[in-house]
């Protein structure tokens, strides 16, 4: 045993020793730059574009056997060059760049397994400069020169079988991306970048690590991003995975997995918690400091911004879990959204969050299949605190109680002129407990009957309202109208039902009320000390008992955020009229039936 071992142990030493000789050789006796111009013709002719490189290559034995390439640079296809215009090849200033790359080799796997194990791999400097051209070209396709077969036919042709992926690491550092869409005049700039990777092999974990910095997602506004993951690649290449994801946008933290399920279909699957996000930080700056006047009056004209190539693609299933979001001024907790997504067809169902003391579950789809965008919502709100949702959202404070929404509607348009026309669907709303600011609906009816009797108005209340107990109706939208059939409100000392319709695309309103005058002995007995309506008790049962039973018309008229409410003096001054002269009519039939006693 101990010859076998010692004649093993020889055998290992000197075949340890050839290896070492052989690399040495190469080392001594092999310049590699010797063969760099034949390897850079090789690499333009197969990729159709332009290589160079300034430095000098380097080959090392330790570790075996490492390489370094100095000043590497990769130019856009040379057709690129040919008609176009000066000032466009000037902004396509080359494709990639890298300052220097270091890799190794490991010799015994290669010569013992046939398997290639490429150590750790370095690059310093990486530059790459993405283009997408007017012409719909972008410079990051490779194809081989000559090869002018269609795309399906190069597809469809079998490949050689699947190389055994097996690198110790990678290492990216200060790094720079730019994208530039010539057509749109977009440009992205990704500094700041660093990247590493463990060992990577098919089918097994890489932990990765990602940080840079982004300019131009945003107006004026860098996004910063640092990611932690688990990185898995399937070993036919065609799945890849993101476990234990660890990501910091900004001031947003994500946890979560992604999962890429088949990258021919690019079907994407994701489970994502996301801790706090203001989503107004970001469209605030996508949108910019338009004049929030001017932007008001071209809302109709506004296009909707609907990326309708991207949807058409897009092949994904998810879930995102918010545990507090601002979206357009509105704070939501809770958030719940699943994603759906495929042929032109997105879905977010089920949606559903918590918000100002009640809850939100809808249902929204977005079809591009058409030649316009379809939306269909179907949205429900219950028990939210009215002013404290408007307040954030609208800038309006003079609405008030707790409310409940559903809409379900559904619209088709490049502008939100066009889907507010195309509205078709219905809605229904209700009220308790709630009280309308500015305006004072007990005050105008006293006013009224005092320009009517030709007495003095009653004073003016200092702060005007209108307490509802109840309030709810139906809508139903067609041509750009909302129209409300079955109002109906709840008032002291009132009843209001009526009918009226909402210009959505012009944002007013224009509604015609009956309010009824009712008895109610317990406001009267005990008025509300900061009612401006019940400043004095006997003037107000005097009012109540005299109105009594009355039918007195009401307008409500003007922009949707503040409309105008007024008494119809002219209808109620004919309708009072004629009262009295029914009233006189009964006096003259008792008087003549007396007679006959």
């Amino acid at each position: 045993m101990k010859t076998l071992l010692r004649y093993g142990a020889i055998f290992v030493g000197a075949l340890l020793s050839l290896l070492l000789l052989l690399t040495l050789a190469v080392v001594l006796f092999v310049d590699p730059n010797d063969y760099r111009d034949d390897i850079l013709n090789a690499l333009s002719e197969e990729t159709g574009r332009e290589f160079s490189m300034d430095g000098d290559i380097e080959l090392g034995a330790f570790p075996c056997c490492s390489l370094r390439l100095n000043s590497v640079s990769a130019g856009n296809p040379t057709s690129w060059q040919e008609g176009a215009a000066k000032e466009q090849r000037g902004r396509e200033s080359g494709f990639i760049r890298v300052a220097s790359a270091d890799l190794s080799v490991q010799l015994w796997p290669l010569l013992t397994r046939g398997e290639l194990r490429i150590g750790q791999v370095t690059l310093d400097g990486l530059s790459v400069n993405l283009i997408s051209r007017k012409d719909g070209s972008v410079n990051w396709e490779f194809a081989a020169a000559g090869d002018d077969r269609p795309d399906d036919v190069r597809d469809e042709e079998p490949g050689a079988p699947a190389a055994v992926l097996n690198i110790d690491g990678i290492v990216v550092r200060d790094a720079e991306v730019r994208y530039s869409d010539l057509a749109a005049g977009d440009s992205i700039h990704l500094t700041e970048l660093d990247f590493s990777a463990g060992r990577i092999v098919f089918g097994e974990p890489t932990d990765i690590r990602l940080s840079l910095l982004a300019d131009g997602l945003l107006p004026e506004q860098p996004v910063r991003l640092e990611l932690d993951a688990a990185a898995v690649l399937s070993a036919d290449g065609n799945q890849a995975e993101l476990r234990d994801l660890a990501m910091q946008l900004d001031a947003t933290r994500i946890t979560g997995w992604v999962k890429l399920l088949d990258l021919q279909s690019e079907k994407l699957a994701f489970e994502l918690k996301v801790d706090r996000l203001d989503a107004d930080a970001y469209l605030a700056a996508e949108s910019g400091a338009d004049d929030t006047n001017t932007a008001a009056a071209n809302i109709n004209d506004e296009r909707i911004d609907v990326p309708a190539d991207t949807l058409r693609t897009l092949n994904v299933n998810g879930n995102i879990n918010i545990a507090e979001l601002i979206f357009e001024g509105a704070q939501l907790s809770d958030v719940n959204v699943t994603v759906a997504s495929g042929s032109g067809a997105l879905r977010l169902h089920p949606l559903t969050a918590t918000l100002y003391g009640g809850s939100y579950a809808g249902d929204v789809r977005l079809d591009v299949r058409g030649s316009k965008p379809k939306l269909a919502v179907d949205e429900k709100l219950t028990g939210i605190t009215l002013a404290e949702l408007l307040a954030d959202t609208a800038d309006m404070e003079n609405l008030a109680g707790f409310g409940n929404l559903r809409i379900t509607a559904n619209g088709r348009g490049d502008t939100v002129g066009e889907l507010l026309k195309s509205l078709s669907g219905d809605a229904a709303f209700e009220l308790q407990e709630g009280m309308y600011r500015g305006v004072d609906l007990w005050y105008e009816v006293r006013k009224a009957q005092a320009l009517i009797k030709q007495t003095e108005p009653p004073p003016r209340p200092d702060n005007p309202r209108t307490e509802l107990s109840e309030f709810s109706g139906t809508l139903k939208f067609a041509g750009g109208q909302a129209s409300n059939q079955d109002f109906k409100a709840t008032l002291p000392f009132m009843r209001l039902t009526g009918a009226g319709n909402i210009n959505l695309v012009d944002a007013v309103m224009d509604y015609r009320l009956q309010a009824r005058v009712v008895d109610t002995p317990g406001l009267v007995d005990s008025p509300d000390v900061d009612s401006p309506a019940a400043d004095e008790s006997a003037d107000t049962a005097d009012t109540v008992s005299q109105l009594k039973g009355l039918t007195i018309p009401i307008n409500v008229k003007g922009p949707i955020d503040d409309p105008k409410v007024g008494v119809d003096l002219g209808d109620l001054l004919k309708d009072t009229v004629t009262e009295k002269a029914r009233e006189r009519l009964e006096d003259k039939l008792k008087k003549k039936l007396k007679l006959f006693d």
